[in-house]
């Protein structure tokens, strides 16, 4: 597979445009990944959850089989492994 990245100017809307023979699996699941909304990342702080934007992670810690997500303001746990 060959991928160009062609930088535009800010005033130009991003635009993804796929070349294939056919339409097989890994086309369709990459056209899904791309129309989805943002990825999100759940993270635990006491009884609560939240939505975390992963623009707003700082970084992801591991420590003693535990999985910490640092933002600005809080330090939340993640159910999810590394």
């Amino acid at each position: 597979m060959k991928v160009t990245i062609e930088h535009i100017p800010e005033t130009s809307e991003d635009e993804v445009i796929i070349r294939c023979h056919k339409m097989d699996e890994s086309v369709q699941k990459l056209i899904k990944f791309l129309d989805s909304p943002a990825h999100k990342i759940l993270g635990d702080q006491g009884d609560e959850m939240h939505i975390l934007d992963p623009d707003n992670v700082f970084y992801v810690e591991s420590v003693d089989s535990k999985v910490f997500i640092y933002c600005k303001e809080h330090v939340y746990e993640s159910k999810k492994k590394l």
